[in-house]
């Protein structure tokens, strides 16, 4: 995990350098695979150190408090190839991809849907959407994803057209992963409750 929270930053502000090895490229002819839904059950910290100018480790990162917070991703077919430049007009992003459950609010997004999806699981997933008027976004890198071990990275900050950040708003941890039919249940639960 060294490091991974400067990588993840720079790669949203738009460096180039990676957060882990890339993928090969996809052959010409690789068909999209159909993803399963999956939610992702986290406990993220909020960082108050984070430094842009220094590389830090993740064991030399501070936190001053923790939030429960759960995405869910809809059933999808995965991302082929490129991704979209972040200008490019973003396709429609299935409703129910979207947050289920953030109890403190620190998204600060005005409702729990994504505008913008960038899903090459299990490589990576990005997800952000406007905050304001003002073009402030709330971000968040999947990365990386451990499908043997059902866990994720997750890293979310705020962000104005991805070129500057607020580094009073990072968050980052881990998240426990399910996918399929016990995701599909667990966020018709959060949505309805358990009896619905």
């Amino acid at each position: 995990m060294s490091g991974l929270c400067c990588a993840a930053l720079l790669l949203l502000i738009g460096s180039t350098a990676p957060i882990r090895a890339a993928a090969p490229a996809p052959d010409a002819t690789e068909q999209p695979v159909l993803l399963p839904e999956r939610l992702l059950d986290c406990s993220i910290g909020h960082v108050i150190n984070f430094d842009p100018a220094h590389e830090q480790t993740a064991d030399q990162l501070r936190y001053d408090t923790r939030h429960h917070f759960v995405v869910f991703l809809a059933r999808h077919r995965r991302l082929v190839g490129v991704p979209p430049d972040p200008l490019d007009k973003a396709p429609k992003v299935d409703p129910r991809t979207r947050i289920i459950a953030d109890p403190d609010h620190i998204s600060a997004q005005p409702g729990p849907n994504f505008g913008r999806l960038i899903d090459q699981w299990p490589e990576r997933v990005e997800l952000s959407t406007p905050i304001n008027a003002d073009g402030l976004l709330n971000a968040i890198v999947l990365n990386p994803i451990d499908e043997a071990g059902a866990t994720a990275w997750l890293f979310m900050l705020r962000a104005t057209e991805l070129t500057h950040f607020d580094p009073a708003h990072i968050y980052q941890g881990t998240c426990h992963i399910l996918t399929g039919k016990a995701a599909t249940e667990a966020e018709h639960a959060a949505r309805y409750g358990a009896s619905g």
